[in-house]
């Protein structure tokens, strides 16, 4: 046995020449990337000489972070043509990873500018401003009288095709309330929540209404609840009359904060749009 083992590297040989583990180079046998070349009757395992280097290319390329699964495919066909096509791939690979860090950045970024405003904006305060026209994806209608958790089971299920998206995190989300519920002349009992976003949506996604563009009311309250609070409501809709307004939409709300900046729903910042233009 002595005699046949002269020329081969151990286990621990081979894993200190690369400077790894044992236990790494039992995991590479195991996911078959680098098997020994026999392995003796105490359970010992033995490389050729020449495993060294297959180990160095393994090594080489997971600091590239190549999935192992890659490399596998890599080594068991290796050739000029093969090497050319595995570095090509690698590039296209490397080329979608930075558009989604540049995606990523843009987020951040965006999020970090919004912060900066919430900061600083008014609250309870009533401007008016143009929006330009817009797409609002719409659930069906919500009861107001359901349990919450049936509200966020139906606001799951809504959502559910926006979050597997990639920019998920970059969405609006929000809800809509009819205005005469709002101005207290309906009985209309129902919401719908509702999402924004200019990236592609699901096929399956819910309706859309498109939002004109124009002049419209908005005021920042805290409140993260699905229904506008009464006292909201009525500076609102004492403002609307003083400034002898007509309303032209819905109430539109979009949550500014979300959970993301406050544990409690009450401590949320949320934005209400209305649609209004000067009467004649």
């Amino acid at each position: 046995m002595n005699l046949s083992i002269e020329g081969y590297f151990s286990s621990g040989e081979l894993a200190n020449l690369i400077g790894i583990s044992r236990q790494i180079l039992r995991y590479y046998e195991k996911e078959g990337i680098l098997t020994p070349d026999f392995i003796d009757d105490n359970g010992y395992r033995y490389y050729k000489p020449e495993s060294y280097f297959t180990l160095e290319i393994v090594i080489s390329l997971r600091k590239l972070e190549i999935p192992l699964d890659n490399i596998k495919e890599f080594l068991q066909n290796r050739s000029l043509a093969s090497l050319q096509n595995f570095f090509m791939k690698q590039i296209d690979l490397l080329d979608d990873k930075k558009r989604n860090l540049e995606r990523c950045q843009k987020i951040f970024n965006e999020k970090l500018s919004s912060i900066d405003k919430l900061k600083n904006m008014p609250i309870n305060n009533i401007i008016l401003v143009p929006k330009p026209p817009q797409k609002v994806y719409l659930s069906t209608a919500v009861p107001l009288n359901l349990p919450r958790k049936d509200q966020l089971k139906l606001f799951a299920e809504f959502l559910r095709p926006y979050i597997k998206g990639e920019q998920y995190i970059g969405f609006t989300i929000g809800y809509m309330e009819y205005y005469d519920v709002f101005c207290g002349a309906g009985h209309c009992n129902q919401f719908h929540s509702l999402i924004i976003t200019d990236t592609p949506v699901p096929r399956d996604a819910n309706c859309f209404l498109k939002c004109e563009g124009g002049l419209y009311l908005s005021t920042t309250f805290k409140n993260a609840l699905p229904s506008v609070p009464q006292e909201v409501r009525d500076y609102v809709n004492e403002y609307i009359k003083l400034n002898n307004l007509k309303v032209l939409s819905n109430v539109f709300v979009y949550t500014l904060g979300d959970y993301w900046s406050s544990q409690k729903e009450e401590d949320v910042l949320s934005c209400l749009y209305i649609q209004v233009e000067y009467k004649k």
